[in-house]
């Protein structure tokens, strides 16, 4: 052993401080990270003498309720969704001359859908002096249910082609 140190002593001195001022500098290196750490907890604090974890606690709290009003916005949201989907929002419009008896295009065709695609045509013909004829044909998801007139498809394919 002894013929071991006298050989390698001088190394072995060498490899022992070498890594005693790497750990050393490891220990230096995680002190400074501590007190960062430290330093943003005591900015995060309030200046009362609150404990960290009645302030987590209370954050939890606040956490909590506003989790729970989020789900209420979002509930309120489908149920607006809904009303919203459900009303005539959507519409096309068509003017003609129905019949050869007067000089302006007095009769239409009016096509109104809701986002289900579900409405009606309303249409009325002008007849001069005999007056004005007017039906309603309802439609369910984009299809008429009662066969419909060259200008009224037209004024449903212009809903239709609003509401895409």
């Amino acid at each position: 052993m002894d013929v071991f140190f006298q050989m390698y002593g001088n190394l072995w001195m060498i490899g022992t401080g070498v890594v005693s001022l790497v750990l050393m500098i490891v220990v230096l290196v995680l002190w400074i990270q501590l007190r960062r750490t430290h330093l943003m907890i005591q900015q995060i604090l309030p200046e009362s003498e609150a404990n960290f974890l009645e302030v987590l606690a209370q954050q939890q709290t606040w956490n909590q309720e506003t989790n729970q009003s989020v789900r209420k916005l979002h509930e309120k949201d489908a149920t607006l969704q809904g009303l919203v989907d459900g009303a005539f929002q959507y519409r096309g419009i068509v003017t003609y001359r129905a019949f050869d008896v007067g000089g302006r295009e007095l009769s239409f065709s009016l096509a109104v859908l809701d986002a289900r695609q579900n409405g009606w045509v309303l249409s009325s013909l002008y007849a001069g002096a005999e007056g004005s004829s007017v039906y309603l044909k309802p439609i369910e998801a984009g299809k008429p249910v009662e066969r419909l007139t060259p200008e009224e498809e037209q004024a449903l394919q212009q809903a239709i082609v609003k509401l895409s």
